[in-house]
């Protein structure tokens, strides 16, 4: 019997994705120990400052997931009840399910088949009285069709929330995406571009908001326990509002900063990987390699390709032999609205989105991330060509 509390991978195995860690991590992260404070203190608040320089956000809240951040996004800017929040259906459930949580109706829109991002044509007819928020994923690293959906959301008063999971280290008309002047959901889950093991951070715009989230971050409380319990702090505290028990901690926050000095190296590695994949698989007719659109720079999260009609193999058929060779490949995703819970819960039918549907059964993922070394990624291409 296998003891999976004790599951080992194998030596072999290329994981589709791999944190890529240095002494400085472990440094920043045994000065936070030897100082006594874990919870959240200053090391978050130095996290903080350090991201909006790396990203040109104006305000940030350090938090313990992209989940969290995408929750308290829709939150601050009272989405609920009644309300219809259009998003796309190719991405991970966290996307929709904070809508539900919040007490929304997820609204379904086609993506692009270029950049696998929201479809600002689509999500224009799917507009209606109840339209409260707009929700574009910058799927895989490459940035949705801002200047389009920030117009869409100008013109009918609708909020605009980027899921940016994916997408840090990625600009959208030379700007950084968090730059701009809504909401920016970011993961540093341990397969992320940087990784606190488990983390994200809110982006916003202004102090009101920020002011907003991070109380929703702390049970509606209207002091954290870094300004109750330090030797200025003063214990008396109120419960305005009923948040939750979202905040990030200092170790997180060490970890977090020490990545996020590193991002330029471990972007240059990215590329170098990225480019690696490109030149092995461009001009195979069975291949559609991922598109990077003028006026972007992707992040390169995912590297996803996709099956033509050129290509006899069947999508999960290659997935499973590649894995079979010990190579991490997956798939972003199944779309959710053909998921038990949402079909139950809202009636959607597979059809309701052809191109999503399309798309998504012909596309897999193969490893990314920075710590992948020539033999691995020649070993992946050659399976890859091999089984395609």
């Amino acid at each position: 019997m296998v003891d999976s509390g004790h599951l080992e991978r194998s030596e072999d195995f290329i994981p589709i994705g791999e944190p890529d860690l240095s002494p400085l991590e472990r440094e920043m992260v045994l000065e936070v120990l030897a100082g006594g404070w874990l919870t959240r203190g200053a090391e978050c608040a130095a996290f903080e400052e350090e991201f909006c320089r790396a990203v040109g956000a104006s305000h940030a809240l350090a938090l313990n997931s992209c989940t969290a951040a995408l929750h308290l996004a829709l939150l601050v800017h009272r989405i609920g009840p009644g309300d219809e929040v259009i998003l796309p259906s190719l991405t991970f459930t966290a996307t929709g399910h904070v809508v539900v949580h919040v007490g929304a109706t997820p609204v379904f829109a086609e993506i692009d088949p270029e950049t696998y991002c929201l479809d600002p044509r689509h999500v224009e007819t799917l507009l209606s009285p109840r339209t409260k928020a707009i929700l574009p994923v910058h799927f895989g690293g490459h940035p949705a069709e801002l200047d389009s959906l920030r117009e869409l959301a100008e013109r009918h008063g609708l909020v605009l929330v980027e899921d940016a999971a994916h997408a840090l280290g990625a600009s959208y008309r030379g700007a950084p995406i968090g730059a701009g002047k809504s909401c920016a959901c970011f993961s540093f889950y341990s397969n992320k571009n940087i990784t606190t093991a488990e983390g994200g951070m809110l982006t916003l715009p202004s102090e009101e908001l920020l002011d907003h989230a991070a109380r929703l971050s702390l049970h509606g409380m209207s002091k954290d326990s870094w300004k109750r319990f330090g030797s200025e702090g003063d214990w008396r505290y109120q419960v305005t509002e009923f948040g939750f028990k979202y905040n990030a901690n200092d170790l997180l926050a060490a970890l977090g900063r020490a990545q996020i000095s590193r991002l330029p190296e471990m972007q240059e590695r990215r590329a170098r990987a990225w480019g690696f994949y490109q030149e092995m698989f461009e001009g195979d007719p069975r291949l559609i390699l991922p598109s990077e659109q003028p006026g972007v720079a992707h992040a390169r999260h995912l590297y996803v390709l996709r099956l033509s009609v050129e290509s006899r193999a069947e999508r999960d058929e290659l997935v499973n032999a590649l894995r079979e060779k010990g190579i991490g490949a997956t798939v972003h995703y199944d779309p959710l609205h053909l998921h038990p819970a949402y079909r139950e819960r809202f009636g959607f039918q597979s059809g309701m989105l052809p191109v999503t549907e399309r798309i998504a059964s012909r596309i897999f993922s193969l490893p990314m991330h920075s710590r992948l070394n020539d033999q691995q990624l020649n070993r992946v291409s050659t399976e890859v060509l091999r089984l395609a």
